[in-house]
């Protein structure tokens, strides 16, 4: 260690989620799939002027000169194994965590030590699966410099780590887009049916919660639940805005809640418009519960409908539709 150094730095920490369960499975196809998203991943750090400090199994360690760079490696390490999991099978899917922390390190030759990279692989560990989780160092850093949202989940106690980590997770792509500018994009005919969306998350929030208290199996201290894509039923391609604002209204309001662990937008967009069986959708997303449903409008009436489903019995504990003059702001809000 004489010849040790420090700096700051920014640090990247990616891992594999279930992969001792996939090499159970299909050693050989699941070695070729982690072949070929390290490809990925190593090629993007290099673009993005990392330095890869440290792999092991299905796990990669790097270090950032810039935390911008760092996070804009991130979405695009995540964005690209999204891309290349869509050619695959379900139950063939690797998804990654990923971690991100701005800390003082030791350097020693190519490896990094410290609390900076311990905080780094924590944040990892509580990414969701196809998500980056980072630490409020990132955070401040970073966050009126790129067209990301953040969404805090607090302060987090941690393996290994003496004081709470304070943790953000980042979401991209729609949903970085600030509401009001989606809302502009779609018009004024489409504000009503936004707020319809906010107020079927306030409705799944009052009898969703009550139904998980009754039936939930916790896991590993909080049940996991996936907002699924709402199905755009009304046949025009401009209402999506409608059924991807009440996905992430509803996703927002669950998070809320710090009994659940709700996945986000990002981690089940993969599986929009895909007919797939509860139970696998479940084990693919580390899922208990999955919200599901559709939008429909004409122009003078909103029809939503909503189901919660238990994906390990793949039982319907509630649904319900709701159908609503889109004119009528208020009397939506008030219902």
């Amino acid at each position: 260690m004489s010849n040790a150094t420090r700096k700051l730095t920014a640090i990247l920490s990616a891992d594999a989620v279930g992969f001792s369960r996939l090499m159970g499975r299909d050693e050989v196809g699941t070695h070729r799939n982690l072949q070929d998203d390290r490809r990925v991943i190593d090629a993007l750090i290099a673009t993005h002027n990392g330095r890869i400090v440290g792999t092991a199994g299905d796990s990669v360690l790097a270090d950032f000169a810039s935390v911008v760079e760092a996070l804009r490696c991130a979405v695009a390490i995540q964005q690209a194994l999204g891309e290349q999991n869509a050619k695959r099978a379900l139950d063939e899917r690797l998804e990654f965590r990923i971690g991100l922390n701005l800390g003082d390190v030791i350097v020693d030759g190519d490896t990094i030590f410290g609390d900076g990279v311990n905080v780094a692989a924590r944040l990892q560990s509580l990414a969701r699966p196809g998500g980056i989780c980072i630490s409020a160092s990132v955070h401040e850093q970073v966050r009126n410099k790129l067209a990301l949202r953040y969404r805090s989940r607090g302060e987090q106690r941690v393996k290994n780590i003496e004081d709470p980590v304070c943790a953000y997770d980042v979401e991209w792509g729609t949903e970085a887009t600030p509401r009001r500018h989606r809302a502009r994009r779609a018009g004024a005919v489409r504000r009503p049916l936004l707020w319809a969306g906010t107020v079927l998350a306030v409705l799944l929030v009052g009898l969703g919660v009550w139904q998980w208290r009754a039936t939930r199996t916790v896991e590993a201290g909080r049940p996991a639940v996936a907002v699924l894509s709402f199905e755009n039923q009304s046949g025009d391609a401009h209402d999506d805005y409608f059924a991807d604002g009440i996905t992430e209204d509803i996703i927002g309001a669950l998070g809320r809640f710090p009994e659940l662990s709700v996945l986000s937008k990002n981690a089940v967009a993969v599986y929009k418009g895909q007919a797939v069986a509860p139970d696998v959708l479940g084990r693919a997303l580390g899922a208990r519960y999955l919200v599901e449903g559709s939008g429909r409008k004409t122009a003078e009436r909103v029809r939503d409908s909503v189901r919660l489903t238990d994906a390990t019995r793949g039982v319907v504990l509630w649904s319900d539709n709701f159908d609503r003059e889109a004119k009528d702001v208020f009397a939506v809000q008030d219902d």
